[in-house]
């Protein structure tokens, strides 16, 4: 009942306090953020809860598992985000079509606080397997306070926009929380996270350069069909960007993807 009520409280505020199309535009911009990331993010989870499980009293492993974990879902999750938040009319335009327009700002912002949900969704079954239920409780008692919260205030605020600025600031709050409650069980350092916070970052950080450099210019001789295409290139650049530095650092996804490679390979 819990999950459930997490799962839908912001489109139940939505709906009532807005309207049917509203609530339509809204739910459209929180679901297309997820449309890559969290089919690949659910099977993760199934399979590290078992694994998780098996290893629980070797926290060696479950650190290195964690660590792959949070390798692959960067790897997806980041640059889908930064594609939405920097060409989303197109996006949207190209997929749903024009009338669904007016979902674009609420979209983009959805779009920058998913890494947040997708991290925290990531956590819950690590700490499920490793026997720390009660942390979990916690944090979905704190999730449906925010959210009801939150999106209550944002809706008040600016409508349909402050309904999704809502929910990203409830997810990071979240995601912070999270963290701190994450930190002493898993007790990974700082130093572990040096490789992937240089490849997302860079990565990002180059993402963000090209694709303000072009923009003035894509929007203003490209159709949608075009600018599609650029972003996906941006996508495919944030990932060959992040893989590059990976490599020279000795660390991060490129390592957990080749390590994932041999696995199947030897398996197959």
């Amino acid at each position: 009942i819990l999950e459930y009520l997490i799962s839908t409280v912001d489109t139940i505020l939505v709906g009532r306090l807005l309207d049917t199309n509203k609530l339509g535009l809204y739910s459209r911009a929180r679901d297309l953020p997820t449309t890559i990331s969290w089919p690949i993010l659910s099977i993760m989870n199934k399979v590290a809860f078992s694994a998780y499980a098996k290893i629980q009293d070797e926290l060696s492993k479950v650190q290195e598992g964690f660590m792959k974990s949070l390798d692959i879902f960067f790897m997806v999750s980041i640059p889908f985000s930064l594609v939405l938040v920097f060409e989303g009319g197109s996006v949207v335009s190209v997929l749903l079509g024009q009338r669904w327009l007016s979902m674009v700002l609420p979209l983009k912002v959805l779009a920058a606080g998913n890494v947040c949900l997708g991290l925290v969704t990531m956590v819950k079954p690590l700490l499920n397997a490793i026997g720390r239920p009660g942390v979990n409780v916690k944090i979905s008692l704190l999730q449906l306070f925010l959210s009801s919260i939150f999106v209550y205030v944002g809706i008040s605020w600016r409508g349909l926009v402050g309904a999704a600025g809502a929910m990203s600031l409830a997810w990071l709050v979240l995601c912070l929380f999270v963290i701190f409650q994450a930190k002493p069980i898993l007790r990974i350092s700082l130093d572990r996270f040096r490789p992937i916070i240089l490849s997302t970052g860079i990565a990002s950080l180059t993402m963000f350069i090209l694709a303000f450099a072009v923009h003035g210019y894509a929007h203003a001789h490209f159709n949608n069909a075009l600018i599609f295409l650029w972003a996906l290139f941006l996508g495919v650049w944030y990932v060959l960007v992040a893989l590059l530095v990976s490599r020279k650092v000795g660390g991060g996804p490129w390592y957990t993807l080749c390590s994932v490679y041999k696995e199947l390979k030897v398996k197959s």
